[in-house]
């Protein structure tokens, strides 16, 4: 058998060899990642990379099964998928095992998935996450111990509070100051996509495109202004009765009585979107 000599020995695109000097580093890091993980009680877990294609198309975003998903047929004609993400495959093990599960659950993984996505700096098509999951605990009590997971976490590899920011919005919240403007539906749907790329346009850039989306004048500058507030003084755009605004007020609270001076850290930011088809709460985003 004769050898290929135009064999490339590059690896497949998006995809990055790591060396044992990088795999050194890696490793640290994930030793961290595991004690922060088990210092707050959560135990490991981990599932098959690859999964039965049926559980995306059921269980995740449309995005990612329109464009991101990697899919193949084995010998046996079973329609399979690599692994996206981590949150189905969780659901599928909870759900196998539920009556013999105690609540609250608190597990945590490393995880390699893939994307097929445009490779970008720092954002490849394989990559490794780390999940940290909690069903059926007091949700209050379970978002507050997740940032004080991140925040010590953070606080083992050496930053120190200047060295990065935390930033925090409700989904929910998000949700009612659009309401509160007339927007629901699909005009909604449209809006938080702008939103989402808010941070990445100046002001009035980001007040032209609303008013290109079809909102009036008042509508867009309620929510410029909106995107630009302090938690100090979120109150105001939020109705009398807002769950979701006393949620962040709580884990802001509990936040900073419990993570002392990394609490500089921790900042309401309403920029934070993560994905729209799933998150219903609170979500963060870490910045360096």
């Amino acid at each position: 058998m004769t050898k290929d000599k135009s064999l490339s020995t590059k690896p497949y695109r998006g995809t990055k060899d790591y060396f044992p000097k990088e795999r050194r580093l890696i490793a640290y890091l994930f030793d961290k990642w595991r004690q922060s993980a088990e210092a707050f009680g959560y135990e490991e877990y981990q599932a098959p990379f690859l999964e039965p294609l049926e559980l995306y198309l059921s269980k995740t975003s449309e995005e990612i099964v329109r464009e991101q998903l990697y899919h193949l047929e084995d010998k046996g004609e079973r329609k399979l998928a690599i692994r996206p993400e981590m949150t189905p495959s969780l659901a599928r093990m909870v759900a196998q095992k539920a009556p013999q599960l105690q609540k609250p659950i608190r597990w945590y993984s490393i995880a390699t998935c893939m994307r097929f996505e445009r490779p970008q700096r720092s954002r490849l098509r394989q990559f490794d996450q780390f999940n940290l999951d909690s069903l059926g605990g007091d949700p209050l009590f379970e978002d507050i111990e997740v940032l004080q997971t991140i925040v010590h976490m953070m606080a083992s590899l050496g930053a120190e509070p200047c060295d990065f920011r935390i930033c925090l919005n409700h989904r929910e919240l998000v949700n009612q100051v659009l309401a509160r403007v007339g927007l629901m539906g699909t005009a909604a749907s449209e809006t938080l996509r702008l939103l989402d790329h808010a941070g990445k346009m100046e002001p009035q850039e980001f007040l032209f495109a609303l008013k290109e989306k079809g909102l009036k004048e008042d509508q867009a500058l309620w929510l410029r202004d909106f995107m630009e507030v302090k938690f100090e003084g979120l109150d105001k755009f939020i109705e009398d009765e807002s769950p979701a605004f006393t949620h962040v007020q709580q884990v802001m609270a509990g936040l900073k009585k419990s993570v002392g001076r990394f609490s500089e850290s921790i900042e309401f930011s309403a920029h934070v979107m993560r994905g729209f088809d799933y998150y219903t709460g609170l979500v963060f985003e870490v910045f360096d």
